[in-house]
């Protein structure tokens, strides 16, 4: 499983994923519909997305929902949590402290 996260803008998206512990850049995803579509059939049925809750949030949800696990949806408040999460778990300093219940609180 994978938590794929979406970050949205008008016309594109930003996407990382965090797998097996560590995080890897998509980069850009262009939001027309066609494209969108397509970057969803090359995600896993078991991948989890989480997106910002933005103005075209649901259309988005609703384009990529058919193709993973469960969709999520989070305030930009919660985002920048879940990043920071993520950008802290890239730190190697911050791995050798082993503080891998901070994402389970």
């Amino acid at each position: 499983m994978r938590i794929i996260g979406l970050d949205i803008h008008r016309g594109f998206g930003e996407a990382v994923a965090w797998e097996d512990g560590k995080l890897k850049r998509f980069g850009r995803v262009d939001m027309r519909r066609d494209l969108l579509k397509a970057f969803a059939a090359k995600l896993s049925p078991d991948d989890i997305v989480v997106i910002e809750a933005t103005g075209n949030a649901m259309s988005a949800a609703a384009v990529i929902e058919p193709h993973v696990e469960k969709v999520v949806m989070v305030g930009s408040t919660g985002q920048r949590n879940m990043m920071a999460v993520m950008m802290r778990w890239e730190d190697p300093q911050w791995h050798a402290r082993d503080d891998r219940d901070y994402l389970l609180n």
